[in-house]
């Protein structure tokens, strides 16, 4: 039981009306009502107080209740003037009842990963709750935080922003022990208007920690100082991370194979190697981060690297898969999208594998005036890199490959169907196959086809 409908209903100063239930889970989506949920509806482009009955049907225990209208026959109701509100000073009073240590991390990317890597290592040894998805806003933190069991140890939130101010009053509600910026970027940039008002918005997550904690800053990414002061004003203790040695924890990549990559992880105080069974190396701040708070919250080096090597990436961002058709081979599947940076970054992890490379690279798009210069500068790391073989598929990037007139090492395709064909038969055994282009590119595509173990492939994890 996490609440009861008159505990909820004192807690947020408001009024029951109906009989008094166990709480057992909280959502503002119908469809995910259970026996003993409590229905949130807020209004959209609906207003969710039309899926009441719905939820009533669904088993819910009671709802809040902000319309004029009356509710279902039968089920309890929680008058508030606004449910989005209500919503809000229940994630607030959640927050204040938690006995067990809160982390928050916001960044312009990685934020996600970084947050399900860092609960995955936690969940070894202790009891952990974490956001689902990417429930990271102004109402995916409070019921993150309304739903958190009263027994959690340790609670891991991302906190996410369109818009300025939107990141402190979501730290202030966490309350965070801990509190981490993964990087910054462009991300919003058109609402925010430069990277420094995106770095200020980013590092008000420390405003949460008031004055005590934690709070990590990356090495080497853009306001970086500017990230490290803010920092200053408002946790005990600031570290900074990355992936080189300037940084108080760092990560680097020592080799990729077919089994994912091997790492150096350093931290003030100990050091060792590390392997993981994913190749993402722009991940390696990311797991210096990880390591940097398992560290502050007493979890031996050991347990650290036994618990990453048990995470995997979610699918097409970086997952290592080894597939046994029509001959075994690994397949680093970085296919949900793609941009400079990203493609430059997967590439780049090739770099570091001994045996036979083979890219599958499809077209990245939405780039605008910079998309020929872009394709370009892949066809360049390709070859310093030194890629076996390239299937570029999509004008964009066959056009750029073309250009270079590479003997004996470029297969250009139209369409998805050549490209699995050309796939198929060009693998070898023990080849590392990276598949990676922008989500419209199709790439994904050829991915699930070589997956699926009734017609292209086996794969086995």
């Amino acid at each position: 039981m996490l609440w009861t409908l008159s505990q909820i209903a004192e807690l947020i100063q408001a009024r029951l009306e109906g009989d008094d239930q166990q709480v057992h889970h909280i959502t503002q989506d119908s469809r995910e009502v259970q026996d003993g949920s409590l229905f949130v509806p807020l209004k959209a482009a609906r207003d969710g107080h039309e899926f009441a009955s719905l939820a009533h049907e669904a088993g819910a225990a009671g709802s809040f209740w902000a319309s004029q209208h009356r509710g279902p026959e039968g089920l309890s109701l929680i008058h508030v003037d606004d449910g989005l509100l209500a919503l809000q000073r229940l994630g607030a009073v959640a927050s204040k009842r938690h006995q067990g240590r809160r982390i928050a991390i916001t960044g312009s990317v990685g934020k996600t990963t970084t947050k399900d890597m860092l609960a995955h290592i936690l969940a070894q040894h202790h009891v952990v709750h974490a956001a689902r998805s990417s429930f990271n806003n102004h109402i995916g933190v409070p019921l993150t935080l309304a739903n958190m069991p009263a027994g959690t140890e340790i609670g891991v939130f991302e906190l996410g922003m369109s818009n300025a101010g939107e990141i402190a009053p979501l730290s202030r509600m966490v309350r965070p022990h801990v509190a981490m910026v993964t990087a910054i970027a462009p991300a919003h940039i058109a609402q925010l208007g430069s990277l420094e008002a995106i770095a200020r918005e980013k590092a008000s997550i420390f405003e949460g920690l008031g004055g005590q904690g934690l709070a990590l800053v990356p090495d080497d990414a853009d306001f970086s100082e500017l990230l490290e002061q803010e920092a200053h004003q408002h946790a005990s203790k600031v570290i900074r991370f990355g992936s080189k040695q300037t940084a108080h924890y760092f990560s680097t990549l020592i080799k990729v194979n077919e089994l994912g990559m091997h790492l150096h992880v350093e931290g003030p105080t100990y050091s060792g190697e590390i392997n993981v069974g994913f190749v993402a190396p722009q991940l390696c701040g990311s797991i210096a981060a990880s390591y940097a708070i398992c560290d502050y919250l007493g979890m031996a080096f050991s347990d650290f690297a036994a618990a990453m090597a048990g995470f995997a990436l979610p699918v097409g961002r970086g997952r290592l898969v080894r597939i046994d058709r029509p001959v075994p081979f690994s397949l680093l599947d970085d296919s949900y999208n793609a941009n400079p940076s990203s493609m430059k970054a997967a590439i780049d992890a090739l770099g570091h594998h001994q045996g036979r490379k083979v890219v599958l690279l499809g077209d990245m798009l939405e780039l605008g005036g910079f998309e020929e210069e872009a394709h370009q500068e892949v066809v360049h790391r390709i070859i310093e890199i030194g890629v076996d073989i390239v299937v570029a598929v999509g004008p964009a990037m066959s056009q750029a490959f073309e250009a270079k007139k590479l003997p004996n090492k470029v297969i250009c395709v139209d369409s998805i169907d050549d490209a699995l064909v050309v796939v198929r038969d060009l693998i070898e055994p023990s080849d590392l196959v990276l598949a990676k282009g922008s989500h419209g590119s199709g790439i994904y595509r050829i991915v699930a086809r070589l997956l699926d173990g009734g017609q292209d492939g086996v794969a086995t994890t």
